[in-house]
């Protein structure tokens, strides 16, 4: 009997965990789906604020704390990001 109970728990915890886990879909808790990215947005709106950058080097770090430190170094050359580093 008690091996009996055992499997039986094993099994709901098993199917509990696969239900609990699965992928299931984007949408938030009150099941509306999430909205849907447009690409063409910029190009409908108007709204390009894609900045001009100088050609140089670019460096900014996160604020000094007592743990990890993460900083980015990019590289700019004819406007465009060349090179990006990222590390912490």
């Amino acid at each position: 009997m008690k091996k009996l109970l055992m499997v039986l728990l094993a099994g709901v915890l098993v199917a509990t965990f696969a239900v609990g886990c699965s992928g299931g879909d984007d949408g938030d808790a009150n099941g509306d789906a999430a909205p849907e990215e447009n690409g063409d947005a910029v190009e409908e709106n108007g709204d390009d604020t894609g900045a001009e950058y100088e050609d140089g080097v670019y460096f900014a770090q996160d604020e000094i704390s007592d743990s990890w430190t993460y900083f980015v170094v990019v590289e700019v050359e004819g406007g465009e990001f060349l090179d990006a580093h990222w590390g912490g």
